[in-house]
Order: C-alpha cells, then structure tokens, then sequence
C-alpha cells in the first residue's frame, strides 16, 4: 500500500464517481486533493468572467464536500505541473492520480506530468472520468481512424462496453501539517462583470438540478419549458456523464440524455485526435466570409430584428447560458445569413457561456457553419419558421425581448408584419436583412462552385 497519493483534479470538480479518488483512498494511507490555479489558463479565462465564477462556486462547494469526509481541497497557484511537483517532495508522496481529459492542452499536460513523475520515481496513474467512452476507444473499422460522422459513431458508441460507477468515497485523511491555501475570490482573478443571472456552480447544485429536472421532466424541444440545464455541471466535472445516466435510466428521458452525452464525447474524440479541429475548417467551405463588422455588432447584442435571434442573444449576456436550439439558430444565421466566420461566434460564445467547453462548441459552430461534421452542410435554419416551431407560444421572446412583450404571440414572430401604427412607440429595431434575400443569395453561392 501506497503512504501518500496526491488526486490532481482539473475538470472533475467532485467526489461521486471519480475514479482517480475512489482508487487513492484505496491505495494509499493518505490522500491530498489538489487543485492548481493554472495561470496559463486563469490568463485567458479572465476573459471569460461568467466560467470563473461558476469555476470557484465550484472549488468552494468542492472544499465544503470533501472537509464532510475529513479532508480538505488544497489548493496552489501557478504552473500544475510545477506546483504538484512541489507538494509531492514537500509531502513525501509516493504517486499522483489524475482524471484524463481530451484537450490538447490536457493532453501536453499529462504528458509533462508523467516525465516529471518517472524522474521523481513518482507512481502516475491516468483514470476515465471525463466522458462516456474514452477518447481513444472507437475508430472506423475500415481506417482505423476517428470518426467525423456522428451516426456511425452512436451505433458502435451506444454498445460500447462501460465502466461501473466509482464507489463513494466516505471518508479519508491528509498528511499532517499540510498547508491548504485559499481559494481566491472572484475580484482577485478578472475586474470583468458577471452576466447578472448565471447559474451557481457546484457538485451538491449539480445533483439537486439533475433531480429537480427528473421529477418534472418537460419537453426539451420547447423553449417555453426549460431544459436539464447540465451543461455547466458537466463541462466542470460536478457530475460525470455517466452518472447522469445511470440517474436518467427509468425515466423518459434516458435515451435523450444519453444520445446527447454521446454528442459530447464524439466532439471530444474528433479534438482528442484532431487538435487543429478547434481553430481550422474540418471540411473545405466553397465561399468566402464576410466581413460586416456592423452586422456582427447587431447579431451580438441582440440587436437584428429577428426576435427569436435577438432574444437567445439577450438571454446569452443575462444568463451565460442558452438552449441548444437557440445557439444552433444563431449560428445559422451567423454563418449562413450573414456569412461571417465561425470563429468569430466560437469567440463571443466563449466569452460568456458558462459551459464553453471547447469541444462542444466549436463542434456545434462548424457543424451549424457547414465545415465541421454535419452531412448535409448546406443546410440553412429558418429563423422565423424555427421561431414559431420551438417557441410557439412566444412566452420566450417576451421574456427575453422585452419591447415585444406587449405583442400578441400571433404577430411575435413577424412584428415586421404589424402596421406602422401597431409598431410605433415598441423601440425594436429593423430587420438587418431580408431572410428570403439572403437565403437565396447563400444557395447562389452553393451552386456556383
């Protein structure tokens, strides 16, 4: 039996299901959690104040959680790598646990993080955790390469063998005198405001939003009712993805849950083995962005005339977070109505969504734009016709647009359409395009190349 084992934890912000901790705490008499504020990262996520702050929600509800069970989080600043270093010959450890992740900067990380620990006769062990099926698990039988397409990626994804769910970890001690360190506050890190609505994070929160969601399932395609709202959770590890299956598996929403979860990991795979995914063109586009910086301004602050446009951009600042749906309407009408770059909505999603995991969203970005994994990347959304279909009662433009919410939900989604005197005095602004134009343009562009 091992004496110390150090669990590294980075995007698995809990202690049900997780691996890396449930094999420590058998492993060794003593085991330290620690979490490093990478200043790589902290650096670029300054940017990005509404993730920071669910980030530490995170730590704080991570440190109360593991204190229950006779430890405590300990937490450094600086470079991961260095710092755990540090701590292990400060403690005399005898290995480090990590839950592997699918990011080229993960994956340089633990990289570094093994040669650092053979040179330290350090014992590293990687654990699964962050996604269904490991990233390296599933290629195409006739290439042996990563899938690009999602449908033969379920079939053989969905039979898949899975791990069984870590056992709880109950409780387990630190080495003694070991210093814990604070966990800063969120002034310390970004003088950027937090959109004024964002959700708390948290492994407890987590649970408690995964059964609340349960118990009143609605329909998720509507956006007059809410979705499970999970995607915070998850990006930040406070649930794993295989808990929220085995949670789901009697009610009528497991294979839902399930097949988005299998989205999840299908991106994570495509950038696992892929890296340059994440900034380049998958597929080859057949015509030039635009560059309409007033446009874009408009699309941004949710400002296009458009409602159903403008009330998930509205939302996206209020909330750090917006119904898949709706960031697949957006985008279309980014990418294919106004024809600017993907990377430009990657961005600006980055910038306020509290689950920008990077996998997820600029697989969703080049899928909606038509150069990621889509089948049929041609495809354009309607936004008037998606309006009425996924918001019908208009109950979501109201209550995100607020000049619109004196309208009756027949006219919402055209307001354009009411008289001159009906609009007087409403505020909203005109329409920045014609739909009907724009879409023919796009589909002139197709068919001349």
């Amino acid at each position: 039996m091992l004496e110390t084992v150090v669990v590294l934890f980075n995007r698995d912000l809990r202690t049900v299901d997780h691996p890396a901790l449930s094999e420590a705490v058998k492993d060794a008499h003593f085991v330290v959690p620690l979490f490093v504020i990478d200043e790589k990262i902290i650096r670029t996520t300054m940017e990005r104040p509404n993730a920071l702050s669910f980030l530490l929600d995170a730590l704080n509800d991570l440190r109360s959680s593991l204190i229950s069970k006779g430890a405590d989080l300990i937490v450094r600043q600086g470079d991961p790598v260095k710092e755990l270093i540090k701590l292990t010959t400060n403690i005399n450890a005898s290995g480090v646990y990590v839950t592997s992740d699918s990011t080229p900067y993960a994956k340089n990380r633990e990289q570094e993080l093994a040669k650092e620990c053979y040179k330290e006769n350090l014992e590293f062990k990687l654990f699964p955790g962050a996604t269904v099926v490991d990233t390296n698990a599933i290629y195409t039988s006739s290439t042996g390469t990563p899938y690009k397409i999602f449908t033969p990626y379920w079939k053989k994804w969905i039979s898949y063998p899975r791990r069984s769910l870590a056992s709880e970890v109950k409780s387990f001690s630190l080495p003694e005198k070991i210093q814990s360190g604070s966990i800063p506050s969120l002034g310390e890190l970004t003088k950027l405001s937090v959109s004024p609505n964002i959700d708390k994070g948290g492994e407890s929160i987590a649970h408690q939003q995964l059964d609340r969601y349960l118990q009143n399932i609605q329909d998720d395609n509507n956006l007059a009712y809410s979705s499970s709202r999970m995607s915070p959770y998850l990006h930040f590890g406070c649930i794993s993805p295989l808990t929220m299956i085995s949670e789901s598996i009697d009610t009528s929403v497991h294979e839902n849950i399930t097949r988005q979860l299998c989205w999840r990991d299908f991106y994570q795979q495509l950038v696992a083995n892929i890296p340059e995914f994440i900034t380049d063109d998958l597929r080859t586009r057949p015509y030039k962005w635009n560059d309409r910086k007033n446009l874009f301004i408009a699309w941004s602050e949710g400002m296009t005339g458009f409602p159903i446009i403008d009330a998930g951009m509205r939302q996206l600042k209020l909330e750090g977070w917006i119904h898949n749906r709706i960031r697949l309407v957006v985008a279309s009408f980014l990418t294919k109505h106004l024809r600017m770059d993907w990377r430009l909505g990657a961005k600006h999603f980055s910038h306020w969504l509290v689950d920008v995991d990077v996998s997820s969203n600029v697989g969703n970005w080049q899928w909606i734009a038509g150069t990621g994994t889509d089948t049929r990347p041609n495809r354009i959304l309607n936004p008037i016709l998606q309006s009425k279909k996924i918001d019908p009662s208009g109950n979501y433009i109201k209550k995100y647009v607020k000049e619109l919410s004196v309208i009756s939900s027949k006219n919402i989604h055209e307001p354009w359409k009411l008289s001159e005197r009906d609009l007087r005095g409403l505020q909203y602004p005109h329409r920045v395009i014609d739909h009907e134009v724009e879409s023919q343009n796009f589909r002139t562009l197709i068919r001349n190349k």
